[in-house]
């Protein structure tokens, strides 16, 4: 670890003491035996920590007696996990629960007569031995696959699950598990009674000494800080998430709450820690090859079952033998050999590997190519080699942003959003032809792998400077003639977004003006393939098929004013505008709804329509005061979370108000109880028969758990105010408001706006998983632009009933 900090074991002394216990408590003169399981067994245990206990015994005529000794235990200890087994149970649970199985191979005894441990002992290393070694390393692969994908495969995760993420202290265990089965044979006749501890055990290993240092040090790197995480929550805590990050970083001795170093420099270790073990993983489990002979221009190599190795001790590592190995190798990891890696990994750390002739050569055919590339890239990536290259990515690498909106480092962003972007070759859908159709690849790959290349030096601006880096690097790498198209999307990258989620993009002054900004269909082309991607690789809650609709619709509507899209390109391939059936709704069916509702003198109609993810709701009643804080109040208590609304009013006083929403639970269309809800609810409220406020604190009740706490959260709080672009159908401000999501908040400025008598005509939300940025495009009481004293007067009402909320 960084600051000469020292890592003491206390898990060590808990795991002594808690089997001390376990042993002192067993009878004198039993026949069964009492052996450690999981973190007891490993000496890894903290306060918090389950206490796992095998009881074997091959006299069943015992359940009794064992029955009541661990009843004894357990009222002594809550937090006892045991199981009582015999030996021929404990071998079966090779084929029933191998987990299980993995967890008697690396027990050890605590107390009680060893004569069944001896025995079941020798019976495992019978049946280890006769177990193809295929057999088992398969399931310890399937296993390591099945747990990276529902905690996390990526080693750079901002908010890890320490344990069981890619890179983790479950992946160091495997290293162990690896090693140990493969010599449980001889471990057991060395050492009949005990199974040795870990590093006794890494020790055997076909991992390399120094690989074997790396993977010691990170298990007490790990095992630090996960006792301190037990100890700064008082519960057994595997997610490092940010609420705890930086009060880890200060306990382990990182710098104080107040340095923002202070839990970038501890991140930094636990992501560099991730990578190491994860390439320890990578050399006992590679990918299957393809066994392709090895070309004979790479002198100095041969080839081992379809494994890179070096044949000469004397062999020169250079950009030309590293271009050579990874062209060979094509993205797969496995397929280069520890040998090599150890060799490059002592060049880039010697900071001998440098940006040349001949690596400027390999990444501007990379680039050039119209096949994929993110998979090699990734692979150059995690051997530390393409920041070699590229020194202004190395800047990327491990780049962290403590927010919860990024999930990835900066690196690992940056190359899984152009993986995005080549998957769409292979899939269906409006933006996967647009991606089809460009003959040309290389600018939207350029432009993706250089949009954040900036953000170590500023994040504010980094588009900005961004663009100055690409005018540096692409001459550099040969690949000059793409600098223009590459800064151009490199400054823009966040356009399309900002006016898709936070503009009315059926107001024809914002799609004009955004047309006056990207000119051409083909710039335009690059924006929505740019926007896909970085969506896709920020969080895996980001993208959704809603703003994947309004991204689409800015394309089709802003298509129209640039050059004509090709009509077989995209045919039958364009969205419904669903502003375009509003106006049906507002002018055609909208009149007959209005006539009706006067005619019969009934006070609201409602129509739900459900498609592309979400629901659709158009609600027709006189307008009044508080009107949309009012229907904002009964969505929320009827579970919708809203993410956009156009409020229409007509001249004879009628207002009919449109909501996209989607169910709070899972993200989709309303259920029927909650459309069979909303009318009755608002109708109420309406009335006052109930009271909006009453609603609010009812759903914040409901859903208090899922209140995130935002104390240690990086979100910007702020309020923007904005012209309305010339051209538009009002001549209006927009309110732009940042701001920690959190239940009631869309109700309380929809109030907050009603009491400024403003007039709201459409009002969207872009929620970021992390916050919120919400639009409302309003006017005066007399129709036009807020004032400068209005927008002082509200920005400070608006914080202050934020800071009420508990948001700043």
């Amino acid at each position: 670890m960084e600051n000469g900090i020292k890592i003491l074991s206390p898990w060590i002394e808990t795991s002594r003491k808690e089997g001390l216990l376990v042993n002192k408590s067993i009878p004198q003169g039993v026949d069964w035996c009492v052996v450690a399981l999981g973190s007891l067994a490993r000496y890894e245990l903290t306060e918090k920590s389950d206490l796992d206990i095998l009881v074997v015994t091959d006299n069943e005529e015992k359940t009794e007696e064992i029955s009541l000794w661990l009843h004894r235990l357990m009222d002594r200890h809550d937090n006892i996990c045991a199981v009582v087994r015999t030996g021929e149970e404990c071998l079966n649970m090779f084929s029933e629960d191998f987990r299980s199985w993995i967890g008697i191979i690396e027990a050890r005894p605590l107390g009680g007569n060893m004569k069944p441990w001896r025995s079941l002992r020798r019976v495992l290393s019978r049946q280890v031995n006769e177990i193809p070694r295929a057999l088992w390393r398969e399931k310890l692969r399937r296993s390591i696959e099945t747990r990276h994908e529902r905690y996390g495969k990526s080693v750079r995760l901002l908010e890890p699950n320490i344990k069981n993420s890619a890179g983790g202290l479950r992946d160091i265990h495997t290293v162990f598990w690896f090693t140990l089965l493969d010599t449980f044979h001889e471990i057991v006749r060395s050492c009949p009674e005990f199974t040795p501890r870990f590093s006794t055990v890494l020790e055997r290993s076909p991992l390399h000494k120094r690989r074997q240092q790396i993977i010691n040090r990170a298990r007490e790197f790990y095992l630090h800080v996960r006792y301190v995480m037990h100890e700064l929550t008082d519960m057994h805590q595997d997610y490092l998430d940010y609420d705890l990050q930086q009060q880890a970083a200060v306990k382990l001795g990182y710098g104080s709450l107040s340095s923002k170093d202070a839990v970038e420099t501890f991140m930094r270790e636990y992501l560099r820690n991730a990578r190491e073990v994860h390439l320890a993983l990578e050399k006992l489990f590679p990918p299957v090859s393809s066994r392709v002979p090895v070309p004979a221009s790479i002198r100095g190599l041969k080839g081992e079952e379809g494994i890179l190795r070096i044949a000469d001790t004397n062999l020169i590592i250079d950009n030309r033998l590293i271009a050579e190995v990874f062209a060979y190798a094509h993205g797969q990891p496995g397929v280069i050999g520890e040998d090599i890696t150890r060799r490059i990994d002592m060049e880039v750390t010697r900071k001998k590997v440098r940006p040349d002739d001949v690596s400027n050569r390999f990444l501007r055919r990379l680039f050039s190519s119209q096949e994929p590339i993110a998979d090699i890239l990734i692979h150059l990536n995690n051997k530390n080699i393409l920041g070699a290259w590229i020194p202004e990515f190395g800047q990327l690498i491990s780049f962290f942003q403590h927010n919860i909106y990024h999930y990835y480092t900066a690196d690992e962003h940056t190359l899984l959003a152009l993986k995005a972007c080549e998957k769409l070759a292979g899939e269906e859908g409006y933006i996967a032809r647009i991606y089809r159709r460009q003959q040309d690849k290389t600018p939207i790959k350029l432009g993706i792998f250089f949009h954040d290349i900036a953000k170590p030096i500023s994040v504010a601006d980094h588009e900005k400077k961004g663009v100055d880096i690409v005018r540096r690097v692409l001459p550099r790498l040969g690949l000059e003639q793409y600098t223009d198209e590459t800064a151009f999307i490199v400054l823009h990258h966040l356009l399309m977004e900002q006016v898709a989620f936070r503009r009315d993009i059926h107001d024809a002054g914002t799609v004009n003006r955004f047309v006056e900004i990207v000119g051409t269909t083909q710039r335009l082309d690059w924006l929505i393939l740019m926007t896909y991607a970085d969506l896709c690789a920020v969080n895996p809650k980001v993208w959704t098929p809603w703003k994947e609709q309004l991204l689409c619709e800015l394309h089709r509507l802003a298509s129209r004013k640039t050059k004509p899209l090709e009509k077989s390109t995209l045919k039958g391939e364009m969205m419904p505008s669903p502003g375009e059936r509003l106006g049906e709704v507002v002018g055609g069916r909208g009149a007959d709804r209005r006539k009706r509702l006067l005619d019969k003198g009934e006070s609201i109609d409602i129509l739900f329509n459900h498609e592309n993810g979400y629901s659709e709701i158009t609600i027709t009643t006189r307008d009044r005061p508080f009107l949309l804080a009012s229907i904002c109040a009964v969505l929320t208590y009827q579970d919708c979370n809203i993410i956009e609304a156009k409020i229409e009013t007509t001249d004879d006083g009628t207002a009919m108000d449109t909501f996209r929403v989607v169910d709070i639970i899972d993200e989709g269309p309303l259920r029927p109880e909650q459309v069979n809800g909303i009318p009755d609810v608002l109708q109420d409220v309406l009335v006052g028969r109930k009271e909006a406020p009453d609603l609010i604190a009812q759903h914040r009740a409901k859903w208090k758990r899922r209140l995130r706490r935002t104390s240690n959260m990086s979100v910007r709080v702020d309020v923007e105010f904005h012209d309305q672009e010339p051209g538009g159908r009002k001549n209006g401000t927009i309110v732009e408001l940042y701001s920690h999501d959190t239940i009631g908040l869309l109700y309380t400025i929809a109030r907050i706006l009603a009491g400024f008598e403003l007039n709201i005509s459409v009002a969207k939300i872009a929620t970021r998983v992390d916050g919120v940025v919400d639009s409302f495009y309003v006017t005066d009481k007399n129709d036009g632009p807020l004032n400068d004293a209005v927008k002082n007067q509200l920005k400070e009402t608006l914080l202050e009933a934020l800071k009420n909320m508990n948001v700043i």
